[in-house]
């Protein structure tokens, strides 16, 4: 079955992350609101891909979902690979239905759990279901991605720079600071230096 369409992903940063902005993107020649594609007609949250889903989704519950909080319940997650080497997605109804906070914790933290698919346009639950994961702060890991700045690519279209937190941690004291404090606006699948890099951004609270 196809999967509901997705809502946009919320354009505000978890409630972790630092808000200020020191510096701008590395090059940034058009509107940021243009989504990277791999072709120019092409924009990853207005696809709608065939996934692979289960018997849970989606369900009654799904339909009929609760209004009163910004965050887009029936927004879906990458939550893992099935065993067809397909992603399984989930919604953030169905994250905050958990019955122990210790399986909720474990799916906005864990590395394991932070999957993304430029080519699907999907993204973990730390980003997507930003107020569910607010009280919990992604663990980093050196190989995680993060939006580092946009570029052009040889037919002009806008696409995503990534740099993984490895590269980050090594960088002056400094210049860490102005990319951990910078916010790139670009329509894509990776989150902010802040919100993967959270241990050499130092953006979780003590």
């Amino acid at each position: 079955t196809s999967s509901p369409t997705q809502s946009p992903v919320p354009t505000s940063s978890p409630t972790k992350a630092p808000t200020s902005s020191l510096t701008k993107s590395p090059v940034t020649t058009s509107s940021p609101t243009k989504a990277p594609s791999v072709s120019p007609s092409t924009s990853y949250f207005t696809e709608n891909p065939t996934l692979k889903t289960n018997t849970e989704i989606p369900t009654s519950s799904d339909t009929d979902l609760p209004t009163n909080s910004p965050e887009q319940l029936n927004a879906r997650f990458y939550l893992k690979n099935g065993e067809d080497g397909e992603p399984v997605t989930k919604s953030c109804f169905w994250l905050q239905q958990r019955p122990d906070n210790i399986r909720t914790k474990k799916i906005c933290t864990k590395r394991w759990y932070q999957k993304f698919s430029e080519a699907k346009g999907l993204r973990p639950a730390s980003l997507v279901c930003f107020e569910t994961c607010a009280d919990y702060c992604v663990w980093e890991y050196p190989k995680a991605v993060y939006l580092h700045g946009v570029r052009e690519d040889e037919e002009g279209n806008e696409v995503p720079i990534t740099k993984t937190c490895q590269w980050l941690s090594k960088r002056p004291e400094l210049n860490k600071m102005n990319i951990c404090n910078n916010h790139v606006d670009f329509d894509t699948v990776y989150g902010q230096a802040s919100q993967i890099c959270t241990t050499t951004c130092n953006s979780c609270d003590s």
